[in-house]
């Protein structure tokens, strides 16, 4: 069996992010009543990172590189867009809209000159048609497509180095996906309860996935060396529905309760590997009291269930937050204190049988955390927060 002895390892990124955007929108009435609206967005993203992974030498007191990890990124991307969309809103309401975007990207690796270049143009329609009953309940339904780009983390080749049999890098040749979602929902509103349903289908094509390869490198100590690393990897089909509860017996309490049952269908994947269907189910509830004082305070508890990706099982996630929070200065700001997964329960717990070898990592995600945030608003109302309906914890956040 091999001797291994204690090695003391570190590794440094230094990374420099340049973000540019303008954005330009109009809106026109048309007739009583109808809405034009149209709008350009041009955004621009800068990223270099030198990485470099040292290992100490007593002999010498000083970190020296290992080979192989040691490289530099220059990342640059810019994406044009322009839309067009027709809403009108009565009993019957209805909106078409399309929007063009034009992606530039180029990648550079190492000392090299030459860049990778990429440049692909999309065109992504929305629709949707409503009827507003006359108890005030109203009936939707919508179709829309989006694009999904890789973000820095996907894209870096040299991501996190935890130790060296299992490494985790990036791809930069990864492509975007797309996703066509449709959508029936209702909703109704009485004294106090608040009802908001829907039945929904979602296909994603060329979704990104993190898999693991096993390479033909070894450790010093002779143990096989894994990579991790994302793909563009099959279809996601999802349908399902979700039910969304609002309940409030008293002016300053606030009862919310929010489940989102679906079924995933996976094909389309590297050999099929990757290939299978399952069930799932999100849920959340939360309640917000609000003091004689002005002062708010909510909990909030989180539940995903478990779930398998092919080769991958991730086992259930829940955690619980709390929040207080309290405006001040005449209602003209907040200040905010929050506590999220104040148990620390929210760990990644996922096992794998791929490459031939079976592999259970467990991580904390995101350790509790403190945060205090102060925000002052200059004639602007505050935004509403958008509930996203379909909530997924997805394996592929494994770090």
């Amino acid at each position: 069996m091999p001797i291994s002895s204690d090695k003391e390892q570190k590794s440094v990124k230094d990374q420099k992010l340049d973000s540019y955007l303008i954005q330009a929108d109009y809106v026109l009435p048309v007739g009583k009543y109808g809405q034009l609206e149209t709008g350009l967005k041009s955004a621009v993203r800068n990223y270099a990172n030198n990485y470099n992974v040292g290992e100490f030498d007593i002999a010498t007191s000083t970190y020296k590189t290992i080979g192989g990890f040691d490289d530099t990124i220059e990342y640059d991307e810019t994406i044009n867009a322009g839309y067009l969309q027709f809403a009108s809103y009565n009993t019957w309401s209805y909106s078409f809209g399309l929007r063009v975007e034009n992606s530039d990207i180029s990648i550079g690796l190492g000392n090299s000159i030459s860049k990778a270049n990429k440049n692909y143009t999309n065109v992504f329609p929305t629709a949707k048609l409503s009827y507003k009953f006359k108890d005030e309940s109203v009936l939707n339904t919508s179709y829309s497509r989006s694009i999904d780009r890789p973000t820095l983390r996907n894209i870096n080749p040299f991501i996190t180095f935890s130790n060296e049999r299992f490494q985790t890098v990036g791809n930069l040749d990864l492509d975007p996906f797309y996703t066509d979602y449709f959508e029936l929902d209702y909703y109704k509103s009485y004294e106090k309860v608040t009802l908001a349903t829907s039945l929904f289908y979602v296909i994603s094509t060329d979704l990104l996935t993190y898999i693991l390869e096993e390479t033909p490198l070894t450790t010093s100590d002779n143990f096989t060396i894994y990579k991790r690393k994302p793909i563009n990897n099959g279809t996601y089909s999802t349908f399902g529905g979700d039910l969304d509860l609002s309940y409030n017996p008293t002016k300053k309490i606030n009862l919310k309760a929010y489940s989102s049952f679906y079924n995933v269908d996976i094909s389309k994947t590297l050999n099929g590997l990757y290939n299978g269907s399952d069930f799932r189910w999100y849920s959340q509830i939360s309640s917000l009291i609000t003091f004689n004082n002005g002062l708010k305070f909510q909990i909030k508890y989180d539940y995903q269930s478990e779930f398998n990706t092919g080769l991958i099982k991730l086992k259930p996630q829940q955690y619980t937050s709390v929040a207080f929070s309290k405006e001040i200065l005449q209602k003209q700001a907040t200040l905010t204190f929050r506590i999220s997964d104040v148990f620390e329960t929210r760990r990644d717990n996922l096992l794998s049988t791929e490459a031939n070898t079976i592999s259970q990592r467990i991580g904390q995600n995101n350790d509790r955390q403190f945060l205090l945030s102060f925000t002052y608003r200059i004639k602007q109302k505050k935004r509403k927060d958008k509930h996203n309906r379909l909530n997924d914890i997805d394996a592929d956040d494994f770090k």
